[in-house]
């Protein structure tokens, strides 16, 4: 799937859904898309320390 950087940083349920990984799936890769730098910087972040 992809990620929106947006929807991650605005808390959208279904996007946060979207990351609710099977930890018996590892190892896995997310992908993400926005259109602001510094926010997908920050959403990338975020996903890397949870």
């Amino acid at each position: 799937e992809m990620i929106s950087s947006k929807g991650l940083y605005y808390n959208s349920s279904k996007t946060i859904d979207m990351l609710d990984i099977d930890k018996r799936e590892a190892p896995v890769g997310v992908q993400i898309f926005g259109s602001d730098p510094d926010i997908m910087g920050e959403m990338a972040g975020e996903i890397s320390r949870n």
